[in-house]
């Protein structure tokens, strides 16, 4: 086994290429999903908050930088299920909001983060690192939805708007050129130990 998430209603188990669904109170099987093969073991279930029902499920599909979403608070014996294409390479990070409502994702290159609505399973913004790859280490997103942290192997943690505020570059209006120019900058970005 890889990884395990647990709530106060499911139980998810994931091995290297499939994800088991169990309710925890009998731990009876309710779904399971074959996905693309996932050394790293990324999943992503949204916690059980006190104001919320969601029941998001997130993990890496075939082909590589696609995500199955799964939103079990919508039923138990048939989900709906989307997907989202949401990077070329294979995923490096998978995180969803409290509320099940938001996820970021990034690829190994670790140059843009996605923001996917998983109700429409549309992206919402794409957020720029920075232009070296580095491997993203962590992905967090606040309680409101406001604000994504990203923290990297380069020692760096950079912070996101997801109002749509942050700094765009100065040639943003040549983005039909190339997407790196219509990206969202971080509003702060610091070093550790600084």
């Amino acid at each position: 086994m890889l990884n395990i998430k647990l709530r106060r209603d499911y139980v998810v188990a994931l091995l290297e290429e499939k994800i088991y669904v169990y309710l925890l109170n009998d731990l009876k099987k309710v779904d399971q999903f074959v996905t693309i093969p996932n050394p790293q073991g990324l999943v992503a279930l949204s916690p059980n908050m006190p104001d919320s029902n969601a029941c998001v499920l997130a993990f890496p599909e075939k082909p590589a930088g696609r995500v199955g979403i799964v939103d079990f608070s919508r039923g138990k014996d048939n989900p709906p299920k989307a997907y989202v294409d949401s990077h070329k390479n294979e995923l490096a990070q998978i995180k969803l909001s409290q509320d099940g409502t938001i996820m970021a994702t990034c690829s190994g290159k670790g140059t843009l983060v996605r923001i996917w609505d998983t109700e429409k399973a549309e992206m919402l913004q794409e957020l720029r690192r920075g232009t070296v790859a580095a491997n993203i280490t962590d992905l967090t997103i606040d309680k409101s939805n406001m604000m994504l942290a990203c923290a990297s192997d380069q020692g760096t943690i950079h912070m996101f708007k997801l109002s749509g505020d942050n700094t765009k570059s100065s040639m943003a209006g040549l983005s039909s050129l190339s997407s790196y120019f219509g990206s969202s900058w971080s509003t702060a970005q610091f070093r550790i130990g600084d």
